[in-house]
């Protein structure tokens, strides 16, 4: 005997406004690490060598604030280009500078989220109920994004923040299936 529970689902906006408030928290906390840096590490004198970060954060700074901006009062074509594009473009965890170090990423029984802890204190918690509701069409399906989770959930975390679970779905892989 089987116990269906029925989850909750989960809207394309509801998704989307998930993906903006991630990409608005990244890029803010990234424009904060770029005014620090410009400040820390401007030079001193006309002699000075320019550091790197300083010259990161006279690179960038202005492109993330505008990307700011489009997030928070563009048009809805505006920013749903903006996210689109944040998303194919994000570093993968294991390249993220050291403004958003990854200090540890789990699965929360409790919460049925995956956890990513930044070492600036922050947290992105990812409802896996939701992300099967949206993605999953079949128990193979959901078995396989179980499997990730349990046992990948870094990888999952990645996935999901980039939009690429439902490629991955498609892919047709065979994680935990038994052999004939």
């Amino acid at each position: 005997m089987y116990i269906v529970r029925k989850h909750p689902e989960i809207s394309k906006e509801e998704r989307f406004q998930h993906q903006a408030s991630y990409c608005f928290s990244e890029l803010a906390a990234y424009r904060n690490q770029l005014v620090q840096w410009q400040e820390q590490y401007a030079p001193q004198s006309p002699d000075d060598d320019l550091h790197s970060r300083f010259l990161e954060a006279l690179h960038h700074l202005d492109d993330v604030e505008y990307q700011l901006d489009v997030l928070q009062y563009g048009t809805d074509q505006e920013r749903q280009e903006a996210v689109q594009e944040y998303m194919q473009n994000q570093t993968k965890p294991q390249e993220v500078t050291t403004m958003r170090k990854i200090l540890s990423c789990k699965f929360n029984l409790d919460t049925a989220c995956v956890e990513l802890h930044f070492s600036d204190g922050s947290t992105v918690a990812i409802s896996t109920i939701a992300v099967e509701n949206e993605v999953a069409d079949s128990m193979y399906q959901r078995s396989e994004l179980d499997w990730l989770i349990y046992n990948k959930p870094l990888e999952y975390a990645q996935m999901v923040l980039k939009g690429e679970v439902e490629h991955y779905l498609s892919l047709g892989c065979d994680h935990g299936r038994m052999e004939d």
